[in-house]
């Protein structure tokens, strides 16, 4: 089973490299061939163009910077994908871009999941992502496989770009946490009680927080 990312990012190696070790076969391209050539190793092959590198694959996943990338990368790698193959778009694009996105499968006839992945480069090389999903449920469950390599949660929320429309959400919700944790460590410092300590209470118990026990790590 042949997998193909194309965005050779952060994002885009540490998936192609979870996916080689769970066996599958990848391919990485980048508009940037440095990139892509960095992220090769056993079982990560880099292609020389778009369309070259989703000619044979089952899935396609983009990761990318922002919808407009999205839709360049897109006009080239549709007509050469696959009729059967489904495309994951997991890149971080917003309600409006998600959209026209979906349009433009449909004109080209593909099957598009729009599939945000909640998460960083960590949970990406470990499988443990949680990826939002929504699109047609066959298409869901064509992609299981690659699904399941690289996230611990399969959450479904709809048909559409619904899964988009929820990223934003959870980003808010995300960056009021940060927001939260910045506040309470400056008060930390201005009543001196050690940094480490505080991320040791927040990051336990019922309030658990998995953003401060990243920032205890670091």
């Amino acid at each position: 089973m042949r997998v193909t990312i194309l965005g050779a990012g952060r994002m885009g190696s540490a998936m192609a490299a979870r996916l080689a070790d769970t066996g599958l076969q990848v391919t990485i391209w980048d508009r940037d061939v440095d990139h892509a050539r960095q992220a090769v190793r056993d079982g990560v092959a880099a292609a020389g163009n778009a369309s070259a590198a989703v000619a044979d694959a089952y899935a396609v996943i983009t990761m990318v910077t922002n919808g407009e990338a999205v839709h360049d990368v897109a006009e080239l790698m549709l007509p050469a994908m696959p009729r059967d193959a489904i495309w994951l778009q997991a890149s971080t694009v917003g309600a409006d871009w998600a959209d026209r996105l979906g349009a433009l499968a449909d004109t080209c006839h593909r099957t598009m999941l729009d599939a945000p992945v909640s998460g960083s480069t960590r949970p990406a090389r470990t499988g443990t992502l949680s990826w939002l999903v929504s699109g047609p449920s066959r298409a869901t469950e064509i992609a299981r496989p690659v699904l399941d390599a690289l996230g611990e949660r399969v959450i479904v929320v709809g048909d559409a770009q619904q899964a988009s429309r929820l990223k934003l959400v959870v980003n808010t919700s995300i960056t009021a946490t940060t927001v939260a944790i910045a506040d309470a460590l400056a008060d930390a410092d201005r009543l001196n009680v050690p940094r480490s300590t505080l991320l040791d209470v927040i990051g336990h118990g019922p309030l658990a927080m998995p953003y401060a026990i990243e920032g205890r790590s670091t």
